[in-house]
């Protein structure tokens, strides 16, 4: 079937209303109901999350709307079952800095600080940069604004909002790698790419911006880095990999240069796939990422073609990866469970973390119904999955890829359907999903719709338990 707004694919058939294998029948619960991070006006957008282990709490950045101004980093500290701590807080100030983009942040437990990214508008107004500031475990700012990738004049290029900047958290060298996609002056043309600074409290800047990718003229929808203290004595590893290039990813070293290509099978057909993000984690008694994308015609595993609407099998996908010895022979395999959906590669936008008490990754992302009556939900909502067993190499597109457990509905959908039509949205109608593992569970934010006035966003969220093994 074929809509305005693009395919509608079925995520799993009949076939899965039967009983599983125990090792799959991993359930999540929710611990607490919706807690409020922002205000109601103005808008706020964009959230990302880091946990602080110490302290037992976790910090919010987002987007604050400026009117007339644009917008600005807003944070606000949460204790782990969601109860704010104090007051919105302006690491970077007020009326100085014009936010382009989604913030990111990380979290150093031998610094006891928290790093926050955020690409912005220089103060000449002539290109960008990306802001940096140190935070305490309650969010306010330590030290000195930075100001990274000045090593030549750029633009930042937002892709689609979902990952185009990102900072990752080195344990074994206590530093940062921050990564972010921008437009730069090529010999010829313009040209897209990468590029990686690293950065610490103690030293600031190590070294020079390193480019990862060049892709000329061609668009990044987004890209993610995960970190694996893996290796000791070399620093440990990285997974960088990137939107637009399907089947492509890389191992880094310590100074993110590359040491391995990593060639990814991403399901069948092939392509279809964006908005890669990762974790890393022990799982089986096994050390490996875990790379989740979004996939908009993947067929049920075991088929090579899947034109009967009960055969596909869109939505969220992941595929586990040795960060010392990557497989050739990645197992792609599927993570959101829907009876049907709407299936559009740039829907989903994943996010996933590792929760090392349990041994299991939290997934979280967006979801579009479709008015099947077989859906728990047919309103669009924010939607998780505890990940809790290891796929093996060698086993892509056979009847040995696992299937996934019954997903959580995380967020509440408000609102009624239309008799006609193949979609409902909710009226909060929730996006950009982030989740951060914390001691109890997994704490999830997002945006949404502030009914009645649905010009508004604000940012809420939700802590979800750890997951009931049987």
């Amino acid at each position: 079937m074929k809509t305005q707004t693009g395919a509608l694919y079925r995520s799993c058939g009949l076939f899965l209303l039967i009983s599983l294998p125990i090792l799959m029948l991993v359930q999540g619960c929710t611990t607490s109901g919706h807690f409020q991070v922002s205000g109601t006006t103005p808008s706020a957008f964009r959230p990302s999350t880091a946990y602080n282990t110490k302290a037992k709490e976790f910090i919010v950045a987002y987007l604050r709307e400026i009117p007339g101004k644009g917008a600005e980093v807003r944070v606000k500290t949460f204790d782990i079952n969601g109860k704010g701590l104090g007051m919105e807080l302006e690491p970077f100030g007020t009326s100085n800095h014009n936010a382009l983009g989604r913030p990111a942040l990380a979290y150093s437990p031998k610094s006891d600080l928290f790093i926050l990214a955020v690409p912005a508008v220089t103060t000449s107004g002539t290109g960008h940069e990306v802001l940096i500031r140190f935070l305490d475990s309650k969010g306010a700012a330590v030290g000195k604004q930075l100001s990274l990738f000045s090593d030549q004049a750029w633009t930042y290029y937002d892709g689609d909002g979902v990952g185009s900047l990102h900072v990752t958290y080195n344990s074994l060298i206590n530093e940062f790698l921050v990564t972010v996609q921008r437009t730069v002056q090529g010999v010829y043309q313009k040209e897209n790419g990468i590029w990686a600074q690293r950065i610490s409290k103690a030293i600031g800047e190590s070294g020079k911006p390193i480019q990862l990718l060049n892709t000329t003229t061609h668009g990044i929808d987004s890209h993610t880095v995960a970190y694996a203290p893996v290796a000791p004595n070399t620093g440990g590893r990285y997974l960088f990999a990137y939107s637009g290039f399907a089947g492509v990813a890389e191992i880094l070293d310590k100074n993110a240069k590359s040491i391995a290509g990593v060639t990814l099978n991403l399901g069948v057909p092939a392509g279809g796939n964006t908005h890669p993000d990762a974790a890393f984690g022990k799982i089986d008694g096994k050390e490996r990422f875990l790379l989740v994308y979004s996939d908009k015609d993947n067929c049920k595993p075991g088929l090579k073609s899947c034109k009967a609407l009960k055969d596909q099998w869109a939505g969220v996908w992941g595929a586990y990866i040795d960060p010392i010895n990557p497989s050739t022979s990645n197992t792609p395999f599927p993570i959101s469970k829907i009876w049907d959906h709407e299936a559009l590669r740039k829907t989903y936008k994943p996010r996933v973390d590792y929760h090392p008490a349990t041994k299991s990754f939290f997934v979280t992302w967006r979801e579009l119904p479709t008015l099947d009556k077989q859906n728990e939900e047919s309103r669009s909502h924010i939607r998780g999955n505890w990940i809790s067993y290891l796929v093996k190499d060698g086993l892509a597109n056979t009847t040995q890829v696992p299937t996934p457990p019954d997903n959580i509905v995380v967020s509440t959908a408000t609102g009624s359907c239309q008799a006609t039509g193949v979609r409902c949205v909710s009226k909060e109608d929730p996006d950009f999903p982030d989740t951060v593992a914390t001691a109890t569970g997994a704490a999830v934010v997002w945006h949404q719709k502030s009914p009645p006035n649905v010009k508004i966003l604000s940012v809420v969220g939700r802590v979800i338990g750890t997951p009931k093994k049987p």
